[in-house]
């Protein structure tokens, strides 16, 4: 038994840093004082980290390859034209007239408001040009309506097509497209 116990003291121990044979079961350490099993179960998870990394990077390459799938045939129409609301020029003029007049014997005086409406420039300009015949040839007309009962509705009726188709007739060149009582008083 001595001898036995003489091989122990010889024997290098295991905290001195060197690897102990293995003989009959007993564990061997390397330099670094780390397991030979420690080593194959680190090894082994590298191993699978970087092949799940390859494989991450050749599915994200080949995604970028690859075409998206193409859509069913639809029929796409294109538009060729746009209509957009053609500007409508707002050359408005507003128009006061005092009307004096007899109603069953007794003097009127009456006082209206018109806006004339042009959507024709020309017209516009030539009523521009000479805006006082215009003015007269709208008083000489409502000086000859009879509008007895003197309301606003019978003026607007004057107003509303009668006016507007003896001025087409005597001054085609500034005819207005539209013409609005747009007040009357009766003084």
């Amino acid at each position: 038994m001595e001898d036995d116990l003489e091989d122990v003291d010889k024997s290098p121990s295991a905290g001195d840093g060197q690897s102990s044979g293995s003989k009959g079961g007993e564990s061997v350490v390397n330099k670094s004082g780390l397991s030979p099993r420690f080593l194959i179960i680190l090894a082994g998870c590298s191993l699978l980290v970087s092949l799940l990394l390859v494989a991450i990077g050749l599915r994200f390459i080949t995604s970028k390859r690859v075409a998206p799938p193409p859509v069913a045939a639809a029929t796409v129409k294109y538009i060729t034209t746009m209509v957009r609301p053609v500007p409508q020029p707002d050359n408005r003029e507003m128009l006061d007239f005092i009307l004096v007049y007899d109603v069953q014997g007794r003097a009127m005086i009456t006082a209206l408001r018109m806006e004339a409406g042009f959507r024709s420039l020309p017209r516009f300009k030539s009523f521009e040009k000479n805006p006082v015949l215009f003015r007269e040839t709208v008083y000489n007309f409502l000086l000859q309506q009879n509008a007895a009962d003197n309301t606003a509705q019978t003026w607007r009726s004057v107003f509303g097509q009668n006016l507007l188709d003896y001025l087409r007739v005597k001054l085609p060149d500034s005819c207005p497209d539209i013409i609005r009582m747009t007040q009357i008083e009766n003084l």
